[in-house]
């Protein structure tokens, strides 16, 4: 059986404000229907320069452990 990593978001509305939580997957799979031109419109919206958001995002964030988990 292979293992799956999935992804849950987190948005606030504002600060202390209304909180939105989803799974990821049933967005990627809407995603996945889109035409090329859809996802790079997407992706050119928010990071034009394509840039690499990776340590932007997991660098700076110190998620805490959860219990269980490895």
């Amino acid at each position: 059986m292979r293992d799956h990593l999935y992804y849950v978001y987190i948005l606030a509305s504002r600060r202390k404000g209304t909180l939105y939580i989803g799974a990821a997957i049933a967005r990627e799979k809407r995603m996945k229907r889109w035409n090329r031109d859809w996802k790079i419109a997407l992706i050119e919206k928010t990071n034009s320069g394509w840039n690499d958001l990776d340590e932007r995002l997991f660098g700076e964030i110190a998620l805490p452990d959860i219990p269980g988990s490895p």
